[in-house]
């Protein structure tokens, strides 16, 4: 992470210097009028001056610590009169029971049946080709 960070450092302080160098360059020159406009836009400047506080009347205070007091009443007195909120209902579990299942085993006709029959022949034999190959790479395997 710090080789990072000294790359990118190194890797700016290059392009700063070459921007240096560059701008160290450029020749300008300021046409005489451009130097009239700017010396009289200098001349012509004035400080900022800040301005000066304007201090509010005391009424200016008692008027809104009246009227801050005065709404935050209001809201305690909406707030008490209005309706009482109503209580939630009240929800009583009751225990899951577990449904009646039918379990019936699946009834396998005609071409699903041999369909079947096959593929656990050829799982067999599947396994005893892996069996046999496994017992030539490794030896004699218990069955």
């Amino acid at each position: 992470m710090r080789r990072v960070a000294s790359r990118r450092n190194a890797t700016v302080d290059k392009l700063e210097r070459r921007l240096k160098d560059d701008a160290g360059r450029i020749e300008v020159r300021i046409s005489p009028e451009l130097d009239e406009r700017l010396r009289a836009s200098l001349e012509a400047a004035e400080p900022v001056r800040s301005p000066v506080p304007v201090s509010r009347p005391r009424w200016f205070w008692w008027a809104s610590s009246l009227t801050g007091a005065a709404s935050a009443l209001l809201v305690i007195v909406l707030v008490n009169l209005g309706p009482a909120p109503e209580a939630p209902p009240t929800v009583t579990a009751q225990p899951l029971s577990m449904p009646a299942l039918d379990v019936r085993p699946a009834v396998m006709l005609g071409p699903l049946e041999s369909e079947l029959d096959n593929l656990k022949r050829d799982f067999a034999r599947a396994e005893a080709v892996v069996r046999e190959d496994v017992d030539q790479i490794f030896g004699d395997s218990d069955p």
